[in-house]
């Protein structure tokens, strides 16, 4: 998350971008240590190895965010509550083509994003 190659700032950035890196990971290994006083030395290490995970979810949503996937996501989601909110509260056979459709689609760009 807090990979500095993995962005592009300017230089002066990229050491506010370090020393706020080290107080990250020196907070989680004071916090390891804190609450498993007796595990074994290397949780913190392990912690970290899976910050990978949510480095590669930050990267799909940058992704995200650059093009009008995202938007076109969020509009659909919109229409599926809305969908639903409806059809909640309506007790007879009520269907949408329109929101039906916006449901396929939305699948569609989920599965395409992952």
């Amino acid at each position: 998350i807090l990979h500095i190659d993995s962005l592009t700032c300017l230089n002066n950035i990229r050491s506010v971008i370090e020393l706020l890196r080290d107080q990250v990971y020196t907070g989680l290994e004071y916090y390891c240590n804190q609450v498993w006083p007796n595990a074994p030395h290397g949780r913190m290490g392990r912690l970290l190895l899976k910050l990978s995970n949510f480095q590669s979810l930050a990267s799909r949503i940058e992704k995200l965010t650059c093009s009008n996937e995202l938007n076109h996501l969020l509009n659909n989601l919109e229409s599926i509550f809305s969908y639903l909110s409806v059809r909640k509260t309506d007790t007879s056979k009520f269907t949408s083509t329109t929101n039906t459709n916006a449901v396929n689609s939305t699948v569609n760009v989920l599965q395409e994003s992952s």
